[in-house]
């Protein structure tokens, strides 16, 4: 009885060698020099063997193996067992919400860069405030913020006091909406100022000003950063 989904597993392993740009001749190669001395290919040269397991063959566990080792993947996700490119990237998946790419991406750059990149990473996390806008300008919808978010912190509301319509009946509107979620307009705000036609809240104007916080915030934090490490 086959017991892994074999249209799972010939689509994964369609998709992996894809992502590697490679034609079925060239991952068939890398398969032969793995399989030479513990399989019988029963005279398959690797593209047809490749071929065949992007069409549905049953995979052996030789070859889930090779897949694995070629592809630096778990068995587990080879065989269309597991989503999880490696057992150990599940906790720090539901733990950051980081994607198995984004997870490798880390450990390889972690690998070739070391403390440059542990220092990089770790005081923009350990650095709340630049986080918090990141994550602002990633995930930012207006239409739900300004419905369910009540917040006093004049920080967060920043960039929405800086889109303005300029029509005073308009301007009101502004003001009230922006009192019922907390974010009351300071009387004497003082910052840069955006005039739209109307009330609303444009999407791609606050992300710009955040994206704008962001670069200054980095660009800080960098420089604090450069300064501590000629000091040690």
């Amino acid at each position: 009885m086959n017991q892994f989904n074999n249209s799972k597993v010939s689509k994964r392993l369609k998709e992996l060698r894809e992502s590697q740009n490679w034609s079925q001749s060239e991952l068939g190669e890398k398969l032969n020099a793995i399989l030479k001395d513990t399989m019988n290919l029963e005279g398959e040269n690797g593209k047809q063997t490749v071929s065949q397991l992007e069409r549905g063959r049953k995979i052996t566990i030789e070859i889930a193996f090779a897949y694995a080792n070629i592809f630096g993947k778990s068995v587990d996700f080879i065989l269309g067992r597991s989503d999880e490119w490696q057992p150990e990237y599940k906790d720090v998946k539901e733990l950051t919400g980081l994607t198995d790419e984004s997870i490798e991406s880390l450990k390889k750059a972690n690998e070739s860069l070391k403390i440059p990149l542990t220092r990089t990473v770790n005081a923009l996390i350990q650095e709340g405030k630049t986080l918090s806008m990141i994550s602002r300008y990633l995930f930012y919808e207006p239409q739900s913020h300004l419905r369910n978010i009540n917040n006093t912190d004049a920080e967060f509301c920043q960039p929405i006091y800086m889109v303005r319509p300029k029509n005073p009946n308009e301007f009101q509107k502004f003001k009230d909406h922006l009192n019922a979620i907390d974010c009351p307009l300071p009387p004497n705000f003082e910052g840069p100022i955006f005039e739209t036609d109307t009330y609303s809240i444009n999407r791609d104007q606050i992300k710009n000003i955040i994206l704008l916080e962001i670069q200054v915030a980095l660009k800080n934090m960098l420089t604090e950063m450069n300064t501590r490490k000629g000091g040690e």
